[in-house]
């Protein structure tokens, strides 16, 4: 017998927030306890040693089914869904870590194959044995649709069964795809990819949005044994990669009408189980060698990398046969090349969608030198640690790594199951990068719901494609802030007031997962369903909205920007918070200059030159021009049209420019670059003057 090691990490949908005090339970297959855990501030319960078998069983495919251990979970919390994990999968020798999402629960019962409903609190036991029984492994087209509930109608949990590793399973694969190259279509890597939980043609599966490293590791998780010669996984997660990439770069369901990227299906696809555990070598391989993909030479297009467990064939390759080619002694490129052909190359995109900042090519630890790209790093830490608050603060984040940093980076790295060395290379910064866009857009739709309007009470009005207007715009907030905690509605709406395609999409998919007739029109039973879901997430978020300012980030002039009282002649009111429902706790005449500090919800965080500190509304504030100048790692600086992360951009402006800012609102300041007027994110802001 051997020990592996399972972590267990509950967060709310899109890895928010983290859920403290959630009880975790860990059985074996028998029913019997082994261990209750209680998560800490960051959501996690640590590393509990678990019983598996010899990992050398894992290498051949006659002993490979004894190779490993299962173990069911049950994790609950007050105010979520409790959530029930079948066959959790141990190998010896591997540290393993498990996601939780967990989701608010909602007033109402679950109806047969709804994701949500339930009563209102969550206080249920573990059950001692399986009592829901599906076939997750034929080639039928219910493939791929793992954990659908199809018994036990109203009861509160989620449930979860990890099938055995695709290597063990006789599947025929039907997959087909495309080796043309497109004409001026370029090779990215996404941040996010769409899955869709069932066969191509199947309407009532649902599709999830998911991190694309995220994917990739659970794909490799599922697909082949994390115990195997790193050659054997690097060459079967290019593999991997690369088929996503295809499927992205061909738009292969997109241009036939579907609106997902891939399937889990291995009969079309590649096997990705939602809510399995991930093993740590592979999320580490998988961020490693996320942008590098299989080409033929001479062309740019990913290739299409079919693959299957045993032999299968030329440009096929056996996941197996890379075990016995990794034991020879084969590189990862040598593997590749021996199934693909010898005219195949590792290629390497520099695209990376929706990543602002390239990594800067030298990787960063304790005791580099200054430079601003580590500044901009402890800047992104900083901020989120507002969300994980384990992360130890960097106190003065100027650039320089010096212990503090060390430490916030190791945290970081712990909690994203990525390697703990301290040391920020490609996958540490990107992985960085991806969760600074994840909390700033929260906040940044914290702040935008106060500006489009969200009241108490639902509009009484119906709504389809082709309707515009400001019911539009709440609707559009509405479901990206929905899609924030449940990974089913898509959020990537643009809140523009116009009803159109991806925000009917939008609809669709929140129907279908809150039990209503998914036909994308927005009448009253959709209204007041969006309108529960959003008070049970205000009532059940582990994290609410903060009063405190959002911090200018400090600079070397330690500047801050000044503002002057502009009423019509009386004293303007200072708030003990950033709105009309807080107290007032004083007055500051007309004409008094103040520091301004933070803005949060249309109010500036403020401090009088007496000391005192509170909250004014900005409407009655004339902020004095300060000079800036650009301060990124070396790329260029977006100018947005409005203060979101996801305002769309006006134009870009070189590193080092110099500028002047009239404005704060939330994450961004106001400035003017060629004539343009628009808001630049000020985590790259630099005072001069």
């Amino acid at each position: 017998m051997a020990i592996g090691k399972l972590n267990v990490h509950v967060t709310t949908a899109s890895e928010m927030y983290p859920i403290q005090d959630a009880k975790v339970v860990i059985k074996d297959k028998g029913g019997r306890i082994l261990f209750e855990q209680t998560t800490d501030a960051d959501g996690m319960t640590g590393y509990v040693d678990l019983y598996a078998p010899d990992p050398q069983l894992t290498y051949k495919p006659e002993t490979a089914e004894t190779s490993f251990s299962t173990y069911n979970i049950c994790i609950t919390a007050s105010g979520f869904h409790a959530v029930e994990v079948h066959d959790v999968e141990i190998l010896g020798g591997l540290n393993t870590t498990l996601p939780v999402s967990m989701h608010p629960v909602i007033d109402g019962r679950r109806k047969v194959g709804e994701f949500l409903g339930g009563p209102a609190t969550v206080i249920i036991p573990c059950r001692k044995e399986r009592l829901v029984q599906t076939d997750h492994l034929s080639d039928t087209p219910n493939v791929g649709q793992l954990g659908d509930v199809t018994e036990n109608v109203g009861e509160n949990y989620d449930d979860i069964y990890i099938p055995p590793p695709a290597v063990l399973l006789p599947l025929q694969s039907g997959r087909v795809g495309s080796n043309t190259q497109i004409p001026l279509r370029r090779v990215f890597v996404p941040t996010y990819i769409t899955v869709h939980l069932g066969v191509p043609t199947n309407t009532a599966a649902r599709n999830v949005r998911v991190p694309f490293v995220e994917y990739i590791a659970n794909v490799a998780s599922s697909e082949i044994f994390a115990t195997w010669p790193d050659a054997s996984l690097r060459s079967n997660i290019h593999a991997i990669i690369t088929f996503a990439l295809n499927r992205l770069y061909t738009e292969w369901y997109r241009s036939r009408g579907f609106n997902f990227d891939i399937t889990n299906t291995t009969q079309f696809d590649q096997m990705f189980v939602p809510g399995r555990n991930i093993f740590q070598n592979l999320m580490q391989i998988s961020a490693q060698e996320l942008a590098r993909y299989v080409r033929r030479i001479g062309f740019a297009n990913p290739l299409f990398t079919t693959y299957r467990a045993n032999a299968c064939g030329t440009s096929c390759l056996s996941q197996w046969g890379t075990v016995d080619l990794a034991n020879r002694g084969f590189t990862p490129l040598q593997i590749i090349r021996n199934f693909y052909g010898q005219d195949t190359e590792i290629a390497t995109t520099p695209l990376v969608q929706d990543i602002r900042t390239t990594y800067p090519g030298t990787a960063m630890r304790l005791g580099s030198p200054l430079s601003a790209a580590i500044r901009q790093m402890q800047v992104y830490l900083n901020r989120i640690r507002q969300n994980f608050p384990l992360i130890p603060l960097i106190t003065n984040p100027n650039g320089t790594f010096g212990p503090d940093t060390d430490a916030a980076v190791r945290q970081f790295q712990r909690i994203n199951n990525l390697g703990v060395d301290g040391v920020v290379g490609p996958a540490t910064w990107n992985r960085i990068t991806q969760q600074w866009v994840a909390v700033t857009r929260l906040a940044d739709l914290n702040s935008e719901g106060v500006r489009v309007g969200i009241g108490p009470n639902p509009p009484n009005v119906v709504l389809r494609n082709g309707s515009t207007g400001e019911n539009v715009r709440q609707l559009q907030w509405l479901l990206n802030y929905i899609g924030q905690y449940y990974e089913y509605v898509p959020n990537n709406l643009t809140v523009d007031g116009r009803f159109g395609p991806m925000t009917q999409n939008s609809v669709r998919e929140f129907q279908r997962n809150f039990g209503l007739n998914p036909d994308g029109v927005v009448g009253p039973a959709t209204w007041n369903r969006l309108y529960d879901v959003f008070r049970s997430i205000q009532g059940s978020s582990p994290n609410p909205a903060p009063i405190t300012p959002t911090p200018i980030p400090p600079t070397p002039s330690g500047g801050n920007l000044v503002g002057t009282v502009r009423t019509a002649g009386g004293n303007l009111n200072l708030r003990g918070g950033p709105g009309t429902n807080f107290s007032i706790i004083g007055s500051i005449p007309n004409g008094t200059t103040l520091t301004v500090t933070g803005e949060q919800n249309g109010f500036y965080n403020v401090r009088t030159a007496g000391g005192a500190i509170g909250w004014v509304s900005r409407d009655f504030i004339a902020i004095t021009p300060r000079q800036v100048r650009v301060a990124t790692a070396g790329g260029n600086l977006n100018l947005r049209a409005t203060p979101t992360a996801m305002g769309t951009i006006l134009t870009t402006i070189p590193n080092a420019t110099p500028l002047t800012i009239t404005d704060v609102s939330g994450n961004f300041f106001r400035t003017s670059f060629n004539g343009i007027n628009g808001w630049v994110s000020r985590d790259f802001i630099q005072f001069t003057g």
